[in-house]
């Protein structure tokens, strides 16, 4: 997933010009929100329906289907066609890279671990049917779709200011869930708020990654990544 992206978004500001990178950005990461929304219900559902070896063959499929899609439809560039190894790892040598991927997998890590007990929050602590899991799953997904085309504008606006916004938001909203989990209607909202506030820094991570290392732009897009 790291190398898919890293290369990916590098392929994208190429394609749109370095103006608009974060909208370039956005549009890629796209991608995971449109996964989270329907792919992982869809894959939980296949895997309930059948087995979970049939999630796999269908997970297979699209992914062959996708690369055959990439070979078509990139444009083929020489800008694409990668630096030095050399070059791209002694941008790893710079403090500010590495502060800044720690701060952004800080905050990418309580997405993620909220995510992650979707299950005991929706049933356990706000005393919902289980039935409400894939929902509020999909309210996730849904919050990361607009946070991140959101993002994606604000990135190429105001920059470094759209990314400590969006986390200072995303604080605020953890902050809530924290107190107010056990009402239903106030934690569904906050699942679709956390994904929202969240991603909608991730293309200003990205952009100011690339931007503290332009020789190095595809591993600093596999860095945030990973």
């Amino acid at each position: 997933q790291g190398a898919c992206f890293g290369a990916a978004t590098v392929a994208a500001v190429q394609m749109v010009g370095r103006d608009r990178g974060g909208w370039a950005v956005a549009l890629v990461m796209s991608g995971i929100s449109v996964a989270t929304i329907g792919g992982a219900p869809m894959g939980t559902f296949i895997g309930q329906l059948f087995d979970w070896r049939v999630s796999y063959a269908v997970i297979a499929v699209l992914g062959l289907a996708s690369a055959l899609a990439l070979l078509k439809l990139v444009p083929h560039s020489h800008d694409l066609d990668g630096g030095p190894v050399a070059q791209e790892m002694a941008a790893l040598k710079r403090g500010p890279v590495w502060l800044l991927l720690a701060f952004a997998s800080v905050a990418v890590a309580s997405l993620f671990s909220v995510y992650t007990f979707i299950g005991p929050l929706v049933t356990e602590v706000a005393g919902l049917s289980d039935m409400m899991i894939a929902p509020a799953q999909m309210l996730v997904g849904l919050g990361i779709f607009v946070g991140t085309l959101i993002g994606g504008r604000a990135a190429d606006r105001y920059r470094f200011g759209a990314m400590l916004v969006a986390f200072a938001g995303a604080m605020a909203v953890l902050i809530l869930m924290a107190l107010t989990a056990q009402s239903p209607a106030i934690l569904l909202p906050t699942f679709f708020l956390l994904g929202a506030t969240i991603n909608s820094a991730v293309p200003s991570v990205t952009v100011q990654l690339m931007r503290l290392a332009p020789e190095a732009p595809t591993l600093m897009g596999a860095m945030n990544m990973a």
